[in-house]
């Protein structure tokens, strides 16, 4: 099992930047997201990718702004099946 990786980084949506946490095995990719556009800072996106593929996301209730490397890794870790 490979270490997973935390990076925090910003994604482009309607041309306004958005900041996210990415959880990485080295191919599956989980990226933790804001809705600030769309519904609020109440609401997660959690998208999942493996390799280049986009998986699936789910939407869960969480502010982003306090989410730690460790939080971030849980949400992963609850909402991917091949992360843990």
């Amino acid at each position: 099992m490979n270490d997973l990786k935390v990076t925090r980084t910003t994604f482009e949506v309607d041309g306004i930047k958005e900041p996210c946490i990415i959880v990485s095995d080295g191919y599956t990719q989980v990226r933790i997201a804001t809705c600030y556009h769309y519904i609020g800072p109440n609401t997660l996106y959690v998208s999942e990718f493996l390799g280049d593929d986009f998986n699936g996301t789910d939407e869960i209730i969480g502010d982003f702004n306090p989410l730690s490397d460790f939080d971030a890794i849980e949400i992963a870790k609850e909402c991917s099946a091949y992360i843990r």
